[in-house]
């Protein structure tokens, strides 16, 4: 694989569809088929420049979607066939839960993504990256940016890696969408990094919501000894410890605190001080219940 460019992976899965089912066998004869197929154009008309054209046929051979025999010329492989088969009824749409899947397995075993940035939450792993391996044992990474182009990535390893904006961007992307990852933004002094890097870090699990017992258990455990924990260090610390979807993570609290709120309650923000906050860019990270602003759990040991 050489460097990706495109982001959205359901916009790959339309290219196959649609050059499956029209038998495209050149780069030229899909570009038209794909044009004339209507599918919305999500990402501009930047991405209809023939170079840019040619990183979206690069991406579908280098998945394994698509061989090329020769210059120019595209040869649908049983992996290709495979995703158009699933994809025919939804092109345009998000991904489907099979061809997540598919992709997944598709990206985790790619070796040169795999060096370039999976193995990276994974550092100490000889073996293959599968998305049990990267639930059960992978860790978080630091990343910051350096310069103007390039991040830095710092592993649970204690090295670092300098990486290429774009590509850091589109591997993390494919991430989100695959529900393999998720990030934080870290705006305060927490406990080990400094201010204004991001924690990424892969899911150990895909809730829409953190059960209520099992997000009570986690606080008891993580925050034993404090009676007054801001939303931002609360969530920080249980990416830290279990990996959960920043989101999950908040649907959690609110169910929390509907349910057991003289034990686990959140605490409203009043104008003065979410003002106060908001300047630091911390109110993006707290959570509106009943039409408040709520920055604070408050816990009752």
């Amino acid at each position: 694989m050489k460097s990706p460019r495109v982001k959205k992976l359901s916009k790959v899965r339309d290219m196959v569809v649609v050059g499956v089912q029209e038998n495209a066998v050149t780069s030229a004869q899909l570009k038209e088929v794909y044009s004339d197929a209507g599918i919305p154009q999500s990402e501009g008309k930047e991405d209809w420049k023939r170079a840019r054209w040619y990183h979206h046929t690069d991406i579908v051979c280098d998945l394994g979607f698509a061989s090329r025999p020769y210059k120019g010329a595209l040869q649908w492989t049983e992996r290709g066939k495979k995703l158009a088969c699933m994809g025919r009824e939804r092109l345009g749409l998000p991904l489907s839960n099979a061809e997540i899947q598919l992709f997944t397995e598709v990206i985790l075993t790619n070796e040169y993504a795999k060096q370039s940035f999976w193995g990276l939450f994974v550092p100490d792993l000889d073996g293959d990256i599968s998305e049990s391996v990267l639930r059960t044992m992978g860790r978080e990474c630091f990343v910051e940016r350096i310069e103007e182009d390039y991040y830095a990535m710092h592993t649970a390893s204690g090295k670092s890696h300098k990486r290429i904006q774009h590509e850091y961007d589109i591997y993390k992307s494919w991430g989100r969408q695959l529900r393999l990852l998720d990030e934080f933004e870290l705006l305060g002094n927490y406990r080990k990094p400094p201010r204004d890097k991001k924690v990424v870090f892969p899911l150990s699990a895909t809730f829409k919501s953190v059960p209520v017992e099992e997000l009570a258990r986690a606080i008891d455990v993580v925050f034993s000894r404090h009676r007054l924990v801001p939303i931002p260090v609360l969530i920080y610390e249980l990416i830290l410890r279990y990996r959960w979807e920043v989101s999950a993570i908040k649907q959690g609290l609110k169910a929390l605190n509907s349910k057991w709120p003289s034990k686990y309650y959140l605490e409203r923000t009043s104008k003065e001080v979410l003002k106060e906050w908001d300047t630091k860019g911390f109110a993006k990270q707290f959570i509106e219940v009943d039409g408040f602003i709520r920055s604070t759990l408050v816990i009752s040991h």
